[in-house]
């Protein structure tokens, strides 16, 4: 019963996984498929030591921490907001989650207008109120914020709908029981709400570490890269290599590379998390 479900899985992921695996060990270069052969671990070695990629790491890396810092915070605090019931909570609910339920290319197309240096409406709001006025993509030191902020802005909804599913799932009487004992405010999420919630927080913050490296029309369609180089994040990269360079094997091993990075970090997280909740019932 479970074998065309074993076959589809066998096809899609693990027989493409294997050969990107072996390609990864080999000098392929698209045009001539007759001169792949074994190289070992040089495309690994050439990639560590590549200046581009050493770019691209760091500028995936500054992509990554603003957007999932901005995205659980947000989430956090408008998740706890929308967990408390109040007159037309639920009409908040269903309007805050539209942003996630947009495709990335709609959202880049949206955004791309919104930042147009000449009839965009962030500058058409700026402007008034006396603050720069500039076509925010043309600069290296805001384009990277013209995919952050799109990116923030459509997976906060995920954050929020974790933390707020987490809300309503924490045992009463554990709240109940901090109020006669004198605990609110503040005290009372730095002691109970958050070390309840954190197994969920950490379980959405890992869910938006995988996405956000693997976040590719957004950031393409906003800015391909650019200016120069500034916003080559790593799927961009890796993009470019395999079908502009046409260097599949690199391609491979730096996805690769990619994957064995985002198992450590994933890692680390999670025993972060874990010591952190331990710190908050302490």
């Amino acid at each position: 019963m479970i074998a065309p479900a074993i076959l589809v899985q066998f096809t899609l992921v693990l027989y493409p996984l294997v050969i990107a695996l072996i390609s990864s060990f080999q000098s392929w270069y698209m045009p001539h498929p007759e001169q792949r052969h074994f190289v070992g671990f040089q495309n690994y070695i050439r990639l560590i030591t590549s200046p581009e990629v050493a770019n691209a790491a760091w500028v995936t890396l500054k992509f990554m921490v603003f957007s999932v810092i901005g995205t659980t915070l947000l989430g956090l605090v408008i998740g706890l907001l929308l967990a408390s019931e109040f007159r037309g909570v639920s009409v908040f609910r269903s309007l805050l989650i539209i942003p996630m339920m947009v495709t990335p290319a709609v959202s880049a197309l949206l955004w791309i207008q919104m930042w147009h240096g000449s009839y965009g409406v962030i500058n058409a709001i700026l402007g008034p109120l006396g603050l720069a006025v500039e076509d925010w993509k043309s600069f290296p030191t805001t384009a990277l914020w013209t995919i952050i902020i799109p990116d923030v802005w459509q997976w906060t909804p995920f954050v929020m709908l974790v933390v707020l599913g987490g809300m309503q799932s924490l045992p009463v009487d554990v709240f109940e029981a901090a109020r006669v004992d004198g605990a609110y405010g503040w005290k009372m999420f730095r002691r109970i709400t958050f070390p309840l919630l954190l197994p969920f927080l950490s379980t959405a913050v890992l869910f938006k570490l995988v996405y956000t490296l693997r976040v590719y029309a957004l950031a393409w369609l906003i800015t391909r890269g650019g200016p120069g180089t500034s916003t080559e994040i790593m799927s961009i990269k890796i993009t470019i290599t395999a079908f502009r360079e046409l260097q599949i094997g690199k391609a491979s091993a730096l996805s690769f590379l990619v994957l064995i990075v985002l198992i450590i970090v994933g890692t680390l997280l999670y025993r972060l998390f874990n010591k952190i909740r331990e710190l908050g019932y302490s």
